[in-house]
């Protein structure tokens, strides 16, 4: 897989993770994800695909479970 397949977009991003595309701003405000943007503006900011993965695994595992005694 080339380095340009391996990222992608934040909305990309989003739907990979299942989360809101706003998170995919927030986890790189945190310095969780790593974002590349073109200098030019000419194309949208990138995020690499394993990390988003990554990175929302491991937020689900820090995530409370919902209590099912209801």
């Amino acid at each position: 897989m080339s380095t340009q397949n391996a990222r992608v977009t934040r909305m990309e991003a989003a739907e990979l993770a299942g989360v809101d595309p706003r998170t995919i701003n927030r986890w790189s405000a945190a310095g969780l994800l790593t974002v590349v943007r073109d200098p030019g503006f000419r194309r949208p900011a990138t995020y690499d695909r394993e990390e988003v993965l990554r990175v929302a695994a491991g937020m689900r595992s820090r995530s409370p479970e919902p209590d099912s005694s209801d």
